[in-house]
């Protein structure tokens, strides 16, 4: 009687490991895949997203985020960005409130483990106005 109990305590240890390790985490996909090297792919709950990459004068940072895992993730957060007056080599940093959403989950693989990404990100600035930029919706590719 104590073999069969031993038996079904390892039959359901091994059950419930595998259970856990079926569920991928859930990650930010590329941005910016063209820059010098991947920006944000495969992290988790990013505190920062850069939007603008070429230049760095568009992100969202200081980001709280609620639904992670779920179909739909939102942050607020500050959004800061250069107002290109006169011209962006010239122009002044502001910081204004705004919120991150990030969607459309997808498998992928990182880093050669499985996982699931988020693919899709819109970035809507709190308020509108001359020179803050307007609601950013960008397709994020399924890899670290």
């Amino acid at each position: 009687m104590l073999r069969l109990v031993a038996v079904l305590l390892v039959c359901v240890a091994v059950l419930v490991a595998g259970a856990a390790g079926a569920t991928s985490p859930v990650r930010i996909g590329v941005v910016c895949p063209g820059a010098s090297g991947p920006v944000h792919g495969g992290t988790v709950k990013p505190a920062s997203i850069m939007i603008a990459c070429a230049d760095a004068n568009y992100w969202i940072a200081h980001l709280t985020w609620k639904g992670w895992g779920t179909p739909t993730a939102t942050a607020a957060g500050d959004v800061h960005y250069n107002d290109c007056t006169p011209y962006c080599a010239a122009g002044h940093f502001h910081v204004i409130t705004g919120t991150a959403t990030l969607s459309s989950l997808e498998a992928g693989t990182c880093k050669g483990a499985a996982a699931r990404f988020y693919t899709r990100l819109r970035v809507v600035p709190g308020r509108r106005g001359k020179n803050i930029p307007a609601a950013v919706d960008e397709s994020l590719p399924a890899r670290c």
